[in-house]
């Protein structure tokens, strides 16, 4: 991968039944959107709102263990800005970004990706996955403010569109779209509503057209479209469910009882609860939320995508190293040893090894990696004096311990003193 650094790029202006698809069925020819009967786009007030809510991340998750939990929760930047209603083309994007960084760096092109930089191996605590551009539209009188996009007419926010095709996928897509005559160049709102046919054609279009992807053969799309009954909602539910537990993540349509719509990507299931959490596509403090926590309460269709291609090193997770000489970065796939984004072992026994960390507590290794800090445990019959001191050995990291000062477990009872990392 071209090694690439954080980019942010701004454009100034001066102002019924249900359709299960698979690889072998084809869909209707009934484009509509999801809008008075559904246009899959929120209003422009809420939506103004949500994307330019600058909510610090907090999903409340403490552990991944999965790379797919990891990565769109920590998904928190790198996606499209939704201007005119494109949430559609924003999920496209997002699911297409975790396929490139997860399966192949082909998925998508490299003039297109925007890599995760920064000093540190562990890239949960870095909470900035890889993906594609933000593209904010800013006034140039006022660089700062990223409202702009909204007051563009359906004309002019296509030309920004254009001049960002070749650096913005979430651009790139609505170009595809246009180009199938799914933009609304009479709408100053929301031109860029999609519904489910739409999406699917769009996918295919990408796929066929920029990837030169055979459907059938390299890639086959799955979905369910719930979009004439609202009674379809826990078909489309159950749907998403039993692909995201098959570990894909799955373009969701979803609308409120007042007919507002929205786009999103559902990824985590917890059968416990019974809750599917999504990417709302907004911003880094819904990262990890369930349709219903956004006043959502139908689940209208579901597509998912399986692509039938060797794994590829992607190397989007790029460590900078600060030297005497200048610096010195080096790019890493996601499952690369040098770096953590999640961890392995799908819960963790930190029991494998022990290193020495102070005179009151040691490290104790999960092996994933990893650890918690523990007290020293006193090693039987190895307590002695030395010049008047008491000591002992510690039963799990084997430093020698000196009692007057630490504080240990004794009898093999531990003292509740653990600190996670």
């Amino acid at each position: 991968m071209i090694k690439k650094i954080f980019l942010l790029l701004s454009i100034f202006i001066a102002f019924g039944s249900t359709t299960l698809i698979s690889a072998n069925e084809n869909i209707c020819n009934d484009f509509h959107k999801d809008c008075a009967i559904g246009e899959d786009y929120i209003d422009v007030n809420e939506r103004m709102e949500k994307v330019l809510n600058t909510t610090p991340y907090s999903s409340g998750i403490q552990e991944y263990f999965n790379f797919t939990t990891s990565y769109f929760d920590n998904l928190t930047y790198n996606f499209g800005m939704n201007y005119k209603g494109s949430c559609g083309y924003i999920a496209i994007a997002m699911i297409l970004s975790y396929y490139d960084t997860y399966l192949s760096d082909s998925i998508i092109p490299e003039q297109y990706d925007v890599n995760s930089n920064g000093n540190g191996t562990n890239m949960i605590l870095r909470r900035n996955s890889p993906g594609v551009m933000k593209d904010t539209i800013s006034n140039p009188y006022n660089p700062t403010n990223a409202y702009a996009g909204f007051n563009q007419n359906a004309h002019e926010y296509y030309s920004s569109i254009l001049s960002l095709s070749n650096q913005s996928l979430h651009a790139k897509l609505i170009t595809i779209g246009a180009a199938l005559g799914y933009y609304d160049f009479n709408d100053d709102k929301s031109p860029c509503g999609t519904g489910f046919d739409m999406r699917y054609n769009i996918i295919n279009e990408y796929f066929s057209s920029i990837l030169n992807m055979t459907y059938g053969y390299q890639y086959t799309l799955e979905g369910c479209n719930g979009e004439a009954s609202s009674s379809l909602s826990d078909t489309v539910r159950n749907f998403a469910i039993t692909q995201v537990s098959l570990g894909k993540p799955v373009i969701l349509s979803m609308s409120k009882p007042n007919g507002s719509s929205h786009v999103a990507i559902a990824y985590d299931y917890d059968a416990k609860t019974d809750k599917l959490y999504c990417h709302m596509g907004w911003n880094a403090s819904t990262t990890h939320s369930t349709i219903e926590e956004s006043s959502y309460t139908r689940y209208k269709s579901a597509l998912s995508i399986n692509i039938n291609l060797s794994h590829n090193h992607s190397n989007n997770y790029g460590v900078t190293t600060i030297t005497n000489n200048g610096s010195i970065t080096n790019n890493y796939c996601y499952h690369d040893s040098q770096i953590l984004t999640y961890y392995s072992c799908g819960g963790h026994s930190h029991n494998d090894h022990f290193e020495y960390y102070s005179e009151e507590k040691h490290k104790a290794y999960c092996s994933c990696g990893h650890y918690i800090l523990k007290s020293h445990s006193v090693k039987p019959g190895s307590t002695r004096r030395i010049r008047g001191r008491l000591y002992a050995t510690c039963a799990d990291c084997g430093a020698l311990i000196d009692l007057g000062k630490t504080i240990v477990v004794i009898d093999g009872i531990d003292l509740p003193s653990y600190v996670y990392y």
